[in-house]
């Protein structure tokens, strides 16, 4: 319950930085009538994309840092992730940034966003856990 209320809360902050869900910034809606959904499973299969491809940093291993990391990044028009959009927000060390933006540029097309009928660029903001319990687990 508390994860979903610091998603939540994130995510409605986000949105009141913007006007009617649209971020002239980047030229991207957070708030679409259609939103891109990633293949085969939507959020959960990018989830279980995202663990099956990250590598936790060996920085953060060997000095036992953990914690949660915040990337945003846009899906065009045409359902693909723009490279250069994808940016890490907030995390507890450095050592992750570069980790979780090499996996989120390896993602597959999406699904295109939609507004009024219309495709448009969807932003999207996400948690990535690192944890490494469940890092120990997956080498084994």
């Amino acid at each position: 319950m508390r994860y979903v209320l610091v998603v939540l809360m994130f995510f409605v902050s986000t949105a009141s930085y913007c006007q009617n869900g649209y971020y002239e910034e980047d030229s991207a809606y957070m708030v679409v009538d259609k939103a891109a959904e990633f293949p085969n499973g939507g959020m959960l299969a990018f989830k279980d994309f995202i663990y099956s491809n990250i590598a936790y940093p060996e920085f953060a291993q060997k000095n036992k840092i953990e914690g949660r990391v915040f990337v945003k990044f846009i899906i065009t028009e045409d359902g693909f992730i723009e490279e250069s959009s994808i940016k890490v927000l907030k995390g507890p060390h450095k050592s992750f940034n570069a980790t979780v933006v090499e996996t989120i540029k390896k993602s597959p097309a999406w699904s295109t966003p939609e507004l009024e009928g219309k495709a448009v660029r969807q932003r999207m903001v996400i948690p990535i856990d690192f944890n490494l319990k469940d890092s120990k687990k997956k080498r084994n």
